[in-house]
């Protein structure tokens, strides 16, 4: 009962509350639930665009179940659909932009052999993966044009990363930066609210957002496993070298009522000598199946005193406002609450 409670918590974070009822409630609002999505999908998919009537028949549906269940099962519910496809696009998003790193906490999973003892660095692909990368990416949206973003209003067809990996004992510790230039296309420079975040200047500032990533070995092969945890709702994550050169990550939706479905898979190529690597994230709409966005990252490893200064070479192209220098946090698009000194050393 618990684990679904969390459920309509952290994958629909309604605005509204849940009370403690009866024990059929928890089934009664996922059921609602479920529903609202198989409807939405019918419809032409969450994450791509629904009839507004469609998108409106569903949400009065919705609506209605959780108002017999409040009437039938005196469940104490509150809350409108209207805010389910944001929190389905913004976690799935979420996912979208992490796929440049290993996401999550670390979580140790129980095996056979004596997992504290596993050291990472004795695997190639770890040798190779171990270090400071630079690399150009592109993001592409469903329809294979470059993703757009309304939470995060940047350029996704180019743009940069910086990303520190330092593998040590049997855990991976992953710090990102992210850097976007300036909207490229005046047409979208309104002075509309939502243009920019903080205070630069469409199509004059660019911006940077961070990411923190951590797994730990989950066998004695190399491989490692954590979740990746939002405000949207969660995911498991699994890493697997297939060879020296090749590594398979997935994400795997955790959460009910869909828990197990694939939202993505990536696969990581390593250059002989560790010297560059190739990365492409599949990302698939954890309800329908269908593919949702497919990245390409083109990355070569380089030395600390290159990746320090190409960042800052690269906020000066970009033009990056020193308040928004590690000022925004890639999972939710918010405020970082931190600076990059600490970014990096934590």
């Amino acid at each position: 009962m618990f684990r679904r409670i969390v459920l309509i918590a952290l994958l629909l974070p309604f605005t509204g509350s849940v009370v403690q009822a009866d024990d059929d409630c928890p089934e009664a609002k996922n059921e609602a639930t479920s529903r609202y999505y198989r409807c939405l999908a019918e419809e032409g998919g969450i994450l791509a665009e629904v009839d507004s009537q469609d998108a409106a028949r569903c949400q009065r549906r919705f609506e209605k179940r959780l108002r017999r269940a409040d009437r039938e099962e005196g469940c104490g519910f509150s809350g409108g659909a209207n805010e389910i496809g944001p929190a389905v696009e913004a976690f799935s998003e979420a996912i979208l932009d992490a796929a440049s790193g290993k996401a999550g906490v670390p979580e140790v999973v129980v095996n056979q052999c004596d997992l504290e003892q596993v050291n990472l660095l004795d695997f190639e692909a770890w040798q190779r993966e171990d270090g400071y990368w630079v690399g150009e990416y592109t993001f592409l949206g469903p329809d294979g044009d470059p993703n757009e973003s309304t939470r995060w209003p940047y350029e996704y067809a180019h743009y940069r990363g910086f990303i520190h990996l330092e593998v040590s004992g049997n855990s991976i510790r992953q710090r990102n930066i992210f850097a976007y230039p300036p909207q490229p296309d005046p047409v979208k420079c309104t002075g509309a609210e939502g243009e920019v975040k903080g205070n630069g200047i469409c199509g004059v500032n660019g911006n940077e957002k961070i990411f923190s990533a951590d797994q730990s070995a989950s066998d004695c092969h190399g491989s490692l496993a954590g979740p990746f945890i939002t405000p949207f709702g969660n995911a498991a994550t699994y890493t697997q070298i297939i060879e020296p050169d090749t590594v398979i990550y997935k994400v795997v939706f955790d959460s009910p009522p869909f828990a197990g479905n694939l939202m993505q898979n990536q696969m990581t190529t390593l250059s002989e000598g560790g010297a560059g690597r190739v990365r492409a994230a599949q990302g698939f709409n954890v309800v329908t199946g269908a593919p949702s966005y497919l990245s390409f990252y083109r990355e070569r490893k380089v030395s600390e005193a290159e990746f320090y200064q190409m960042i800052e070479d690269t906020r000066v192209e970009y033009n990056i406002l020193e308040e928004d220098e590690c000022g925004w946090d890639g999972v939710t698009n918010g405020p970082s609450a931190t600076d990059c000194a600490t970014h990096f050393a934590n």
